[in-house]
């Protein structure tokens, strides 16, 4: 029977978003095929992807309820009518739900449907049952990341006004999904990828202004940091994108990857288990760094990605673009013509509310009014097809995917090697040396991970995705007008991270908004520390070893930025006083310490007790 099962195909499903898809590279340099080929050779079997449903822009689901869902699919026919030629077409899925038919759009072309949890219950039980390993992902379009990158929203408050968002996705929708995957795939290992940085505070570089300023200047571009018109201190909106930017996905690692965690029993049940694959980008990958990761070219006649032909080939309507843009001028001028007009609308197969607007305008050529309800039409429709053109922009490029198919074999790699020589402690170096379970066990004991029975999750749990620190600062502290101070947690001597927001020294500028060099008054981005709050930080740990941990200190240092301030603040050290301090790993709690303690420049906070002796 062995033999039998060595020698049987590898039956593999593939299901997400555009980072499964792989938008904008060729099939060859996907993740999901270089990895999964390797898994296939590693298990000495033959590769069979039984479907890839995966699409650019999919979503686990496309509304918080179904009145927003409904509305999303009348959206989408509205779009795409010539679709849905007969009314129960458009009944089946807006009423029903039946997406079948949205699978005609190819999937590197961006677009909501199918959603991924309609692409898990699309593949049959029969089909199910026989599936070894379903790669899948999805998240991130269910957040509306162009409202909470733009610093205008929320401004001064975001993490509290955005936190909700983060869970209800990344905690709720991924539990839903994970769930439905198991069931309709109960005998296959789900192998589940994170997302990645694509902005880092770390790094500062001309490139990221222009981008900025290039996205205020084109009058088409009004999906992506709307209400930047007339602002002249582009540095500020840089700092602040880059900061939500680490912020977000590190909130949505921490509830992705305590979702995972925490689901771990109910996902092994009858299956193989889960996978979480973290691709562990640096800041030095990110956006138009000189070692990006990352697809960075977002201006449409740049974009020259590995998939770029066949997808502009593949968008609708972009034959007609044009004659869309040509009328769109017209109207800036004033000089459209009714000709013109019923020429396009014959064009046109879409979107329905365009069609209408250009037949109503065509009776009624002097109304200003129908005037610009066509033109702010056409523009939507430009940004679609623009969207498309540039979908690989903030995607992995080549040398990315390379990075997450190491990480998806190494990981498969680990659990399988555990399966075949037994149970075994894996160092700091990924090392491993025959172990008894007990004395496993009783190493992970040391870092407060306790109850998991299973070898194969506490295989999993040594290494370390998430960090998340709780720090309840008591009533009588600084104020956090006073606090100009970095804090500092740190775990080895080369572990450490920042955990307030950084914060921003106001640069002076010229009648342009270009910087003159000389920076201002100092600025934060959101209130932090405050006394009788608790502050919940979230850390990407980038795959720390559990093992590497050597000690739990909080550190209080002054600001770097202290230094680029004309005229900086003078401080005096005012004790930070700390009622409680909560470390979570992976989204488990694995260290509470509740002692009232003063926290100053020269008095670090250290806790002893961590790890265990």
């Amino acid at each position: 029977m062995a033999a039998q099962a060595k020698s049987a195909p590898l039956r593999v499903v593939v299901l997400g978003d555009s980072l499964i898809w792989g938008q904008g590279l060729r099939e060859v340099e996907k993740f999901s095929t270089t990895a999964l080929k390797e898994i296939a050779r590693l298990a000495g079997r033959q590769l069979d992807v039984e479907r890839n449903l995966s699409r650019s822009g999919a979503q686990i689901l496309e509304g918080q309820d179904e009145t927003q869902r409904r509305a999303k699919r009348q959206e989408y026919v509205d779009t795409y009518p010539s679709r849905y030629n007969s009314q129960k077409l458009r009944d089946d899925f807006v009423l029903r739900n039946d997406q079948l038919v949205t699978f005609f759009l190819p999937s590197e072309v961006p677009n909501t449907f199918p959603t991924i949890t309609f692409q898990v219950g699309v593949v049959s039980e029969a089909i199910g049952k026989g599936i070894d390993i379903v790669l899948l992902d999805g998240g991130v379009n269910d957040i509306d990341f162009e409202t909470y990158l733009n610093p205008f929203e929320a401004e001064g408050n975001f993490i509290a006004a955005f936190d909700g968002m983060f869970q209800e996705v990344f905690d709720r929708r991924v539990r839903e999904l994970l769930l439905s995957a198991r069931r309709r795939f109960p005998n296959a290992l789900l192998i589940y990828t994170g997302y990645f940085l694509p902005f880092s505070f770390n790094v500062r570089n001309g490139a990221v202004l222009d981008f900025v300023e290039y996205e205020k200047s084109v009058d088409w571009f009004d999906r992506f940091l709307n209400g930047i018109f007339g602002v002249v201190d582009f540095p500020r909106v840089v700092a602040e994108l880059q900061v939500r930017a680490e912020h977000g996905v590190a909130r949505g690692l921490y509830w992705l990857r305590r979702n995972i965690t925490k689901m771990s029993d109910e996902l092994e049940s009858g299956g193989p288990g889960v996978i979480f694959i973290h691709p562990s980008f640096l800041p030095e990958h990110v956006l138009f760094s000189p070692q990006t990761l990352l697809h960075s070219e977002y201006k449409p006649d740049k974009v020259h990605d590995g998939a770029a032909e066949i997808r502009l080939q593949q968008i609708p309507r972009i034959d007609i673009e044009a004659k869309i843009r040509a009328l769109v001028a017209d109207i800036q001028e004033r000089r459209a013509t009714t000709s013109r007009v019923h020429q396009l609308r014959l064009e046109l197969d879409g979107p329905t509310a365009l069609l209408d607007a250009l037949g109503k305008w065509e009776q009624d050529m002097g109304s200003m009014g129908r005037a610009l309800e066509v033109s702010k039409l056409l523009s939507k429709e430009l940004n679609r097809i623009t969207h498309a053109k540039i979908a690989s922009f903030i995607h992995p490029n080549e040398r990315g995917a390379q990075r997450y198919s190491r990480r998806i074999v190494d990981r498969y790699d680990q659990l399988h090697r555990l399966t075949r020589i037994g149970p075994s402690y894996f160092d700091g170096a990924g090392n491993g040396r025959r172990q008894s379970p007990v004395s496993i066990k009783a190493a992970f004991a040391r870092y407060g991970i306790s109850g998991v029975q299973s070898l194969r999750r506490l295989m999993q749990l040594s290494v370390i995705d998430s960090v998340a620190v709780t720090v309840d600062i008591a009533t009588q502290s600084i104020r956090p007008d006073a606090l100009f101070d970095d804090i500092i947690l740190e775990m080895s001597d080369d572990l450490s991270w920042r955990l307030n927001l950084p914060y921003i020294a106001r640069p002076e500028v010229d009648s342009s908004g270009r910087p003159t060099g000389r920076a201002l008054a100092l600025a934060r981005l959101t209130k932090q520390f405050v006394p009788g709050t608790s502050e919940f930080i979230t850390l990407d740990a980038r795959g720390l070893r559990l093992f590497q941990i050597e000690r739990l200190v909080i550190r209080r240092r002054p600001s770097d930025v202290l230094e680029h301030a004309v005229s900086p603040p003078r401080f005096t050290d005012e004790q930070m006083r700390i009622s409680k301090i909560r470390l979570e790993l992976n989204g488990i709690q694995v260290y509470v310490d509740d002692r009232l303690q003063t926290l100053t420049r020269t008095k670090p906070l250290v806790m002893s007790s961590y790890p265990a002796g």
